[in-house]
């Protein structure tokens, strides 16, 4: 399917050196994606920023994310925007395309969503502590060979592009506009939405809190 694998970025001292971590993004910081903080959704609990002076090993669009060690091996995650310095570390296989189509990306994702939860990665990981899926039993790994538009269709179960223009609801039509995205939405677009609301009552809590006015723009 013109995909390559290799493991994530060494980031230990002796191989890049000193580096800072950070909760907060800063310029010029890589954004580390650790397997360990993916759901089994795909999704990403807590996203964590690296500085180093090294020019470090980076993902694109359509390229995956894949723990491929221990009891919660298996969860993965697709880039799917255009983003500069996303890396992951070397606990996680990275999956790689010239292409970089997201859709064909997301729809291996899902194949192997389906393999985690019929417990075939277990079987197929060797080792102890949970084991891990190394890079040379990947070839026993049977993917079917699916259609274009069946990929896409099982693709949009986790990622469908739908426009959300919430800059002209109100709070009577809010809950009837949410309810039609929510419908059509993939995992990915919940994910980011709910984020983005979950920051919009923080900000509406905290001005409560300081006895400030209180604004909530949804400008999604």
């Amino acid at each position: 399917m013109g995909f390559s694998l290799s493991r994530g970025q060494n980031l230990q001292i002796s191989n890049i050196g000193n580096s800072i971590y950070s909760k907060k993004k800063h310029k010029n910081f890589y954004t580390l994606i650790l397997p360990k903080f993916i759901s089994k959704y795909g999704t990403v609990d807590s996203i964590e920023y690296l500085g180093n002076s090294k020019c470090l090993k980076t993902l694109k669009k359509g390229d995956l994310i894949f723990g491929a060690e221990g009891f919660e091996k298996g969860r993965s995650i697709v880039v799917i925007e255009e983003q500069e310095k996303v890396i992951t570390n070397i606990h996680g296989i990275t999956i790689q395309q010239e292409e970089h189509n997201a859709n064909k990306a997301i729809y291996v994702k899902c194949i192997l969503d389906y393999f985690r939860n019929k417990g075939l990665i277990d079987l197929y990981a060797v080792g102890g502590n949970g084991g891990s899926l190394a890079q040379k039993y990947w070839d026993i790994i049977p993917f079917p060979n699916f259609s274009t538009e069946k990929q896409q269709e099982i693709a949009k179960l986790y990622h469908n592009p739908i426009i959300y223009d919430l800059k002209k609801s109100k709070l009577d039509n809010f809950l009837a506009l949410d309810d039609e995205f929510n419908s059509q939405a993939g995992i990915y677009e919940l994910d980011k939405t709910a984020k983005q609301f979950q920051a919009i009552l923080n900000q509406a809590i905290e001005s409560i809190i300081e006895n400030k006015p209180v604004y909530m723009k949804f400008n999604l």
